[in-house]
């Protein structure tokens, strides 16, 4: 969690328009365990990857949702590229992340709904 501002800034100076926005306390994530903090940041990391890959103009919002002694909400949410490239291989990056989410005792999710791609994961608390 402590380098999630560096992979942002990267992505912006990719030229990726990225919206995070914070539901709680960012610092009471840092309380998380080593691990739940780095699948927190996997999430992240790979949502803005296939959001590039997937619809390179379209801009993403990160949802972080933050509710100590409970769980860390991670949505990614960006519009469908109208050139098609949303289709290919969607989902084949995923399964790795899901597995790992799931280690954590978390579910990841993902769909398309109203022309928009959305990537969600619950991580439960572990401090």
């Amino acid at each position: 969690m402590a380098t999630l501002d560096i992979l942002l800034a990267e992505v912006r100076a990719s030229g990726q328009a990225v919206t995070v926005r914070v539901n709680g306390d960012l610092s009471d994530a840092r309380t998380l365990s080593a691990q739940h903090q780095r699948t927190v940041y996997r999430v992240i990391q790979e949502g803005l990857t296939n959001a590039r890959k997937h619809a390179p103009s379209a801009a993403v919002t990160v949802d972080l949702g933050i509710e100590p002694e409970e769980a860390v909400t991670v949505a990614i949410t960006n519009v469908m590229s109208p050139d098609g490239r949303d289709a290919d291989g969607l989902g084949v990056g995923l399964t790795g992340l899901a597995e790992r989410v799931a280690v954590d005792g978390g579910h990841l999710d993902h769909r398309i709904a109203d022309g928009r791609f959305v990537l969600t994961a619950r991580i439960l608390w572990e401090p």
